[in-house]
């Protein structure tokens, strides 16, 4: 989990790590991984697992499905873009994740609000270096809860 950008030490791993975990609570918080996003999609469309998503799922096209206006917006600024009650999967901002694309990239997840939903579906994965800072990524916090 050493990757560029030390993105553990000051970045996106970082603040997300540090939204819930205190000693007050029992609750931990950290950037989702590939496979909670993939439970995700599996969610909404039952048919991502076996690769077998029909052409017109939002899985595989999200044109109409996010916020692809070339302007972000809040989060759930618009009840449309819910999908079983998940918010701006697509369009809005990629969402980093803590799966690595190689030793020094992780894995950007989602489309964002300047991409077009054709070809950036909100099961997209996309390389990101975290030195770098981009305005149309952010990320999506998993709570967990420790006994």
């Amino acid at each position: 989990d050493k990757l560029a950008g030390n993105d553990m030490a000051n970045g996106a791993v970082k603040v997300s790590r540090s939204m819930y975990n205190t000693s007050k609570t029992s609750v931990k918080s950290n950037l989702c991984y590939g496979y909670q996003w993939d439970a995700i999609m599996n969610f909404i469309d039952p048919n991502y697992y076996n690769n077998s998503c029909e052409e017109n799922s939002i899985i595989i096209n999200s044109l109409n499905a996010g916020n692809y206006d070339n302007k972000l917006r809040n989060t759930a600024s618009y009840i449309e873009y819910s999908h079983k009650n998940i918010f701006d999967l697509a369009g809005n901002v990629g969402e980093w994740t803590m799966t690595g694309y190689s030793k020094t990239s992780r894995v950007i997840r989602g489309g964002s609000y300047h991409m077009n939903g054709e070809i950036f579906s909100m099961s997209s994965e996309k390389e990101f270096y975290p030195s770098d800072y981009y305005k149309e990524v952010g990320f999506r916090v998993s709570l967990y809860i420790e006994p």
